[in-house]
């Protein structure tokens, strides 16, 4: 099955109880670290690259710094696509106004090959153009939350009935 990356950035703490969220939806999903490197994590913050040119001068991780953690979708191109939207479509509704900064409503296909990937990695997602596309938002946790509440998975369940809630 192929994967798709979402351009959707979590922290590492959060990234475990995204997972379950996405097992609980029936979404096939994992996550690896950010290939961008655009974010950086601490306990007190987050620091963003807003140029891909910039990464150089960040240097190498300094203590207590993480890079994110990808959300990849491992499904069809259409239901990745779906599932991205539908969280983006979420986090516009909790931000309340259109994106500033707009998250990529669609995925983009990553090899399984080791080699290529990381080729993809330096030599597409880490210059101007998809850089850029890398996202993290404080309400994106939510957000998915929101798009596994309301995300039916099974076309015979009855449109009447209360799934039950997402373990979170």
């Amino acid at each position: 099955m192929p994967s798709f990356c979402s351009f959707l950035v979590f922290r590492q703490e959060e990234i475990e109880i995204v997972r379950a969220i996405c097992v609980g939806a029936g979404w096939p999903a994992h996550s690896i670290v950010d290939p961008s490197k655009r974010y950086r994590f601490t306990t007190s913050g987050m620091t963003e690259a807003s140029q891909a040119s910039a990464l150089p001068m960040f240097g190498d991780l300094h203590d207590g710094e993480q890079y994110g953690q990808l959300l990849v979708f491992e499904s069809g191109q259409d239901e990745a696509n779906n599932i991205i939207e539908l969280i983006r479509a979420a986090n516009l509704i909790l931000e309340g106004f259109p994106d500033r900064f707009e998250l990529s409503g669609h995925g983009f296909e990553i090899p399984d090959d080791a080699t290529e990937r990381q080729e993809i990695f330096e030599l597409v997602f880490r210059r101007a153009g998809y850089f850029e596309r890398f996202t993290s938002r404080e309400t994106l946790l939510v957000a998915v939350a929101v798009a596994a509440c309301v995300f039916r998975d099974d076309p015979a369940t009855d449109s009447d009935s209360i799934r039950p809630p997402i373990p979170i």
